[in-house]
């Protein structure tokens, strides 16, 4: 009996302790541990660079007046001007021409630049440049590349048409404004035949950089009589254009020219 009320009274200590022992309360995170971001388990992807602006290439030097006389002697002329080789360059183009200079130094000249027909050159504008010198302009004739059997310049006249004397052209016209005598707000065109309408295009094209034209008896026929005498596919690989040896080219890029249409930008 005794041992009984032992034991109960055992018991009762073991439920009482049992009672008074505090939960455990769940750990508190750090706040280090709070902020560390979470790492991601993904691949990792590359972000494209920012695109670098590209430079604007410097524009390049202008050729000042006393630089090209003292570069370019005249090799012929008068008092009053001189006629000076001036042959440009670019790749495989190379064109022959002469400019025509008053002796007269000034800040700026007009500029005019003067165009052969089909199967002419550069001498037969001879009397044009002079009476345009006499005048207080610099002019500048020169062979079109492929413009005759016997043109000074690169090209072949099987190769010739309207189209590559107007890449010619803008050429020439580019590479004469490179020289700071040459003002650029009075530059004009002149040609005679298939010139005149080769020089009428490129106005058409850049009206902005041609302050006028002088047209003697333009061919703006060309594209008619194309069309008249040859059907599409039907050109042969050598025939003549006014009794010129010329390309298939040169029809086939005149066949599909509305010549005043063109023009109707200037």
């Amino acid at each position: 009996m005794r041992n009984r009320k032992w034991m109960i009274c055992l018991a009762s200590a073991l439920v009482l302790c049992g009672c008074g022992k505090k939960e455990e309360e769940a750990p508190v995170p750090s706040a280090q541990a709070a902020e560390t971001p979470a790492v991601s388990t993904e691949p990792a992807v590359n972000t494209p660079d920012a695109p670098v602006p590209e430079t604007p290439e410097p524009e390049p030097e202008l050729i000042t007046l006393e630089e090209f006389r003292e570069s370019n002697e005249a090799v012929t002329g008068t008092d009053l001007f001189g006629v000076h080789i001036l042959e440009l360059n670019s790749g495989d183009k190379h064109i022959y021409g002469q400019l025509y200079l008053p002796t007269e130094d000034k800040e700026s000249y007009p500029l005019v630049i003067i165009s052969h027909g089909i199967q002419g050159s550069y001498y037969d504008l001879v009397d044009q440049a002079g009476k345009c010198v006499d005048a207080g302009m610099a002019a500048y004739i020169f062979d079109y590349c492929g413009g005759s059997t016997y043109s000074r310049s690169s090209g072949d006249i099987s190769d010739m048409s309207i189209l590559t004397e107007c890449d010619d052209l803008e050429f020439v016209l580019n590479e004469l404004w490179q020289y700071a005598f040459m003002d650029r707000e009075n530059t004009y065109l002149m040609g005679e035949s298939q010139g005149g309408m080769v020089s009428a295009l490129l106005a058409a094209e850049r009206p902005q950089d041609i302050a006028g034209m002088v047209l003697l008896y333009p061919a703006f026929n060309i594209p008619d009589m194309a069309r008249e005498v040859y059907v599409e596919g039907q050109i042969p690989e050598e025939l003549y254009a006014f009794n010129v040896p010329v390309g298939h080219r040169y029809f086939t890029d005149a066949m599909y020219m509305d010549a005043y249409e063109s023009i109707r930008g200037y």
